[in-house]
């Protein structure tokens, strides 16, 4: 993660912030693409070999999904370097025929 030894940092907010199923409806949680042995989330360095990737979201954003889905339209929208490290940031969102419901999840 440009050349910064920041990966134990992240690595142990992620966890942190790990789904347990025990969330509030509100309160934020972390997931990722893979886990390790222990069921820690894999966070990568950010290397091409060895990918950073994660996302955050919360049970509510997830519940606007519980729809038919003939009556949105899931939008993702990426946007390409923010920092110089050059991360990719997608958001994820949904939008009805009334109204823009809004974010689902933000990847990194």
């Amino acid at each position: 993660m440009g050349g910064t030894d920041a990966k134990v940092p992240i690595q142990d907010k992620v966890t942190s912030l790990t789904f347990t199923g025990n969330e509030d409806n509100h309160q934020p949680f972390a997931f990722t693409w893979s886990y390790d042995d222990d069921d820690r989330p894999h966070v990568g360095t950010g290397s091409d070999q060895d990918l950073f990737l994660m996302g955050m979201t919360t049970k509510h954003l997830l519940h606007q999904l519980a729809r038919d889905p003939a009556t949105f339209v899931l939008n993702v929208d990426g946007t390409y370097k923010l920092k110089n490290l050059e991360y990719p940031v997608y958001v994820v969102g949904i939008w009805t025929a009334h109204v823009v419901v809004g974010l689902l999840s933000s990847l990194l």
